[in-house]
């Protein structure tokens, strides 16, 4: 008792559950917390066999798996695993690697009870692992029992202010005491434009029908109002807008109004963003919070290098062969190592279909003797020096002897990567 966790220490509250599911009773009861604790620290259990109609193997394992001597818990679940044989399944998906800095910044941006404005943007090339990074400070966020609230914009299909609706939607779904205490004081001055975009929730605002003109600019004005309010009256609430390339213009025009009334905000946000996919209206749209009193920071997701690569890869496959495959045409992407770590077989001659799609759509926007370039150098089969890459690119026609220029371009867009100073 007291000291640090260990595997043991799972083994320990594997057997509490497993005692509790068979016996239909917690391993220790009382009313009193320190005689609990007591018992939990010195008394034996009743063996399963005593209390339920349970094999004698399963009982003894159960009972090695609570064993105050972790040493015992050990063998407990080797027994435990010869009862019931199980099949090791491939994971699908790997811990966030090779990230620890950004996350540290992340926390430490939304640490603290400051009121104004806080922005994080997080930008990377796709599959840089932009949503999942998001999802880790999710995570750790309502831990401490906070709300994370997300919206996407996305690729088409877009409602009209899409990401700022979902996060309305998402946080109503969280129904609690502050949110019952936001409507009263300060949502039914917002209720007219909030349940006519969202009308699964006019159930929450007592009010009646109006004639109210619900014009583009008043619907701006309380959606603006409705996120500065709500995030104002709990402190607890952190809100992410995804994929800010894809975002609508009125999406853009509430967040303007909220950058402009930052002086009643105490709004904690989070926009992700691709490099390289609409860049002049992503910078358009930040530069919107380049204004006084709002903190605007921004971490960009480079590659994983290769040592976080492999630690990744070795969460699907210990395989050494495999990991040194997947690591070598993941090229640091997170999304294209979990995509090539999916196979079940190396494939000799092709990639996983996302990736290809990725590539695909990088490569169609590129300029016309870029996208020739590229389409040149991709039948290689293997990795070539940049000497080799720069006369073949001189070879081409019209190439004006950019072989230099082209190269650093390719490599820009992702659509070549360097490795140890040759092109793939």
């Amino acid at each position: 008792a007291g000291s640090a966790p260990a595997p043991e220490s799972d083994l320990y509250s594997l057997g509490s559950v497993l005692y509790s599911v068979y016996a239909g009773r917690n391993l220790f009861e009382d009313f009193a917390a320190p005689l609990l604790r007591y018992k939990c620290m010195h008394a034996k259990a009743s063996p399963l066999t005593a209390v339920s109609d349970t094999p004698e193997a399963l009982s003894k394992a159960v009972a090695q798996l609570v064993a105050k001597d972790p040493s015992e818990r050990v063998q407990g679940f080797h027994q435990l695993l010869e009862l019931f044989p199980v099949e090791a399944c491939p994971a699908r998906r790997a811990p966030l690697s090779g990230r620890r800095d950004e996350v540290s910044r992340a926390t430490a941006l939304f640490d603290g009870h400051r009121s104004g404005i806080r922005i994080l943007t997080i930008d990377g090339d796709t599959g840089a692992g932009k949503t999942r990074m998001v999802e880790e400070l999710a995570f750790r966020h309502e831990l401490n029992h906070g709300h994370f609230l997300i919206g996407r914009s996305y690729e088409r299909d877009n409602r009209q202010f899409e990401p700022i609706l979902q996060i309305i939607s998402d946080r109503f779904k969280r129904q609690d005491s502050k949110l019952d205490e936001w409507i009263r004081n300060d949502g039914l001055g917002f209720a007219y434009s909030v349940r006519t975009l969202l009308p699964e929730l006019k159930d929450h605002f007592a009010i009646g029908n109006s004639t109210l003109e619900l014009t583009v600019e008043k619907l701006v004005a309380d959606l603006a109002g409705t996120l500065l309010s709500m995030t104002k009256h709990d402190a607890s609430i952190v809100v992410a807008i995804e994929d800010l390339h894809w975002a609508d213009e009125s999406t853009a025009h509430v967040l303007e109004q909220v950058a402009l009334r930052s002086g009643e905000a105490n709004l904690r946000l989070i926009v992700t963003h691709r490099t390289d996919s609409n860049p002049a209206a992503v910078r358009s749209r930040l530069d919107t919070f380049r204004l006084p009193g709002i903190d605007l920071e921004r971490i960009s997701l480079e590659a994983l290098g290769p040592n976080e690569a492999r630690e990744m890869a070795r969460s699907f496959t210990t395989d050494v062969d495999r990991i040194k495959w997947i690591v070598e045409n993941a090229a640091g992407n997170p999304l294209f190592l979990e995509e090539c770590a999916r196979y079940g077989e190396i494939p000799a001659d092709k990639l996983p279909k996302r990736i290809s799609d990725v590539l695909i759509e990088k490569t169609n926007r590129l300029h016309a003797s870029l996208k020739s370039t590229a389409e040149v150098l991709a039948l290689f089969p293997r990795p070539i020096s940049v000497e080799l890459a720069s006369k073949v690119i001189e070879s081409l026609p019209g190439s004006d002897a950019r072989s230099v220029e082209e190269i650093e371009e390719l490599l820009a867009a992702g659509i070549l990567i360097k490795d140890r100073g040759r092109l793939a």
